[in-house]
């Protein structure tokens, strides 16, 4: 599957694909987009709320739970938050299998790959590792 980087206009396949469009949806809210108002994610209902037990369950659920409903290419086997201070500085590992052909009904993975969701000092951002 083959797209369009967001920030370059430039054509973006394979594991970038993924990434960014996992950012999309994570930061996406439910029923905010146009014609696909069923695609989302309630993470970004759940920014900005108080860190306690309960609410970061809910926002690593919604994670897990909008990666396994809309990303086919990308099978999550664990979301870990890693860092959370209260200076607002947040950082979760989003780990599991990329399925390149996944999209297209098949399955095989093509190795386990993990995605960072950085907020912070060092700027808001995706990265991957």
């Amino acid at each position: 599957m083959a797209g369009i980087d967001a920030r370059t206009g430039r054509p973006l396949g394979g594991w970038s694909h993924v990434v960014q469009s996992v950012g999309i949806l994570l930061t996406t809210r439910l029923g905010e987009r146009q014609m696909r108002g069923y695609v989302g994610a309630v993470t970004a209902a759940l920014l900005g709320r108080l860190v306690n037990r309960a609410n970061l369950l809910r926002l690593l659920q919604s994670i897990a739970v909008a990666i396994e409903l809309f990303e086919p290419r990308f099978k999550v086997s664990r979301v870990v938050p890693v860092r959370l201070e209260r200076s607002g500085r947040v950082e979760i590992w989003i780990e599991g299998e990329y399925r390149p052909r996944g999209h297209l009904g098949d399955p095989r993975p093509e190795g386990t790959r993990r995605i960072t969701l950085a907020t912070g000092e060092q700027g808001e951002g995706i990265r991957t590792s």
